[in-house]
C-alpha cells in the first residue's frame, strides 16, 4: 500500500472518530429551547428582539398592505377600461384611447404611494 493511501485512511479514521466523540457529547448535554424554528402556519417573521427588527418587521407588513393596494388599483383600472372600452358598448371608434384618460392618475397616484412608502422606511434601512 501507498504511504498517501495509508495517510488518507487515517485521516478518514480520525474524522470519524472526531464525530462521534462529539456527537457523545452533545447526547449527553441537556437539551436547550429553540429558538427561531418554523411554526405550523407562520408566514411571519420571527419575533423582534430589538428596536431595528421590530421596525424591519413592521416594515415588511407595511409593504404588503402597499403593494396590495396597488395591485387592486390596477386591477380597477384594468377593469374599468375594459368594461367602459369594450366592442359591445362602443361600435364606433372612441377618438382618444384610454390609456390617455387613465395616464395622469396612475403617473400622480403611483409615484406619490411609492414616495410615502419610502418615509419611514428610510430610517429602518439606515440601521441594516
Amino acid at each position: 500500500m501507498r504511504l498517501s493511501t495509508k495517510l488518507t485512511n487515517l485521516g478518514i479514521f480520525a474524522a470519524a472518530m472526531a464525530a462521534a466523540t462529539t456527537a457523545r457529547a452533545e447526547s449527553e448535554l441537556p437539551p436547550l429551547e429553540v429558538r427561531g424554528a418554523p411554526e405550523p402556519g407562520g408566514t411571519g417573521l420571527h419575533n423582534p428582539v430589538t428596536t431595528v427588527a421590530r421596525d424591519i418587521g413592521w416594515l415588511d407588513d407595511m409593504l404588503l398592505v402597499i403593494i396590495t393596494l396597488i395591485t387592486i388599483f390596477v386591477l380597477g383600472l384594468m377593469l374599468y377600461v375594459m368594461v367602459r372600452y369594450n366592442r359591445r358598448a362602443n361600435p364606433t371608434r372612441f377618438g382618444t384611447y384610454p390609456c390617455f384618460i387613465l395616464s395622469p392618475p396612475m403617473v400622480v397616484t403611483l409615484p406619490k404611494t411609492l414616495i410615502d412608502a419610502n418615509k419611514p422606511s428610510g430610517k429602518t434601512i439606515l440601521y441594516i
